[in-house]
């Protein structure tokens, strides 16, 4: 990783909004607040391309399932919570620890990242560290204060955290939610994740190369 940042403050302002919309898009229905879909669209416009005409989707299928919220609540515990299968586990050591361990290796790596940061939470969601929320949150915190501060080590930190963690699990479970095609809504937002995907990697491969 180099020693010098090579994005400039409105790019971490951009991504920081971006990472901020997957955060509040994964929260469980009944705890949307309003606005969700509207602010998501626009920071992704922000991007242009790809990213900026999967955002409509998303954002259109958010809307029509705040109308419909029942169905979008079934298709929630079906992708991440159970009972029974979990379609798309939205924990990091499900993809990443060969023994599938919750609160283990995976988990104190997140951990120990956020302390690393000086946070003891992240977020207000309460869950295990490893959790995608949780974890999303993070890259809007050191997105969010690379935007705002000279020091170059929260871009350091996001580089380590995508290149080690974030990075290896993200595609798999975005593959797991577009698989399951449970709800209009999850199937737009797997492939704006996806994307997104794309784009971060490449950021982060290129900053690594300098």
């Amino acid at each position: 990783m180099c020693s010098t940042s090579v994005t400039s403050k409105f790019d971490h302002v951009v991504r920081a909004n971006a990472y901020h919309s997957l955060a509040a898009a994964f929260r469980q229905p009944g705890e949307w607040r309003g606005g969700e879909p509207q602010a998501l669209e626009q920071h992704f416009n922000e991007f242009g391309g790809e990213l900026a005409e999967l955002s409509e989707k998303v954002a259109f299928a958010w809307n029509q399932a705040i109308s419909e919220p029942e169905n979008c609540e079934i298709a929630f515990a079906k992708l991440f919570l159970g009972p029974f299968e979990i379609l798309a586990p939205p924990y990091a050591a499900i993809y990443l620890d060969t023994e599938r361990r919750l609160m283990g290796p995976v988990s104190l790596y997140a951990a120990t990242a956020y302390a690393a940061a000086g946070l003891d939470q992240v977020g207000e969601v309460r869950e295990i560290p490893d959790h995608i929320i949780i974890e999303l949150e993070f890259m809007y915190f050191l997105s969010f204060s690379a935007s705002s501060s000279e020091d170059v080590d929260f871009e350091i930190q996001q580089g380590k955290f995508w290149s080690e963690h974030l990075g290896k699990w993200l595609p798999p479970f975005a593959k797991s939610i577009a698989v399951a095609k449970v709800h209009p809504f999850y199937d737009a937002l797997a492939q704006l994740l996806s994307k997104f995907i794309e784009y971060e990697s490449s950021l982060h491969e290129s900053v690594t190369s300098e």
